[in-house]
């Protein structure tokens, strides 16, 4: 009996092994940016940040490396070493931020 419950007790050591929980926020300049896909790289664990650009995940290893992506931004990698909240910039990709301001721009005659 002895030897089953430190085995067991060996198991569930090792099960826990290497997970983290990571909060952060991703923003772009100053705005929370919400729906950014979050990706625990050489896993398949995933989460989107929520619509105040907030996210959490548990990761499945000791030492994880984070990728943020999202339609319009560059991806950002980022590898987890001690801290467990983050904050992650991202930044607009040339062409998606040269259509964002014509549309800014275009909106903003159509008021007039």
């Amino acid at each position: 009996m002895k030897f089953k419950l430190i085995l067991f007790g060996l198991i569930i050591n090792f099960a826990s092994r290497g997970q983290v929980t990571i909060r952060g926020l991703v923003y772009d300049k100053a705005e929370p940016t919400p729906g950014v896909t979050v990706t625990e790289l050489g896993t398949e664990n995933k989460v989107m940040t929520n619509e105040k650009g907030e996210f959490e995940i548990k990761t499945l290893t000791d030492n994880p490396t984070l990728k943020f992506t999202f339609t319009g931004f560059y991806p950002r990698i980022i590898k987890i070493k001690k801290k467990k909240n983050i904050k992650v910039k991202m930044k607009w990709e040339k062409f998606a931020k040269d259509i964002a301001m014509r549309v800014e721009k275009k909106q903003l005659l159509s008021n007039k």
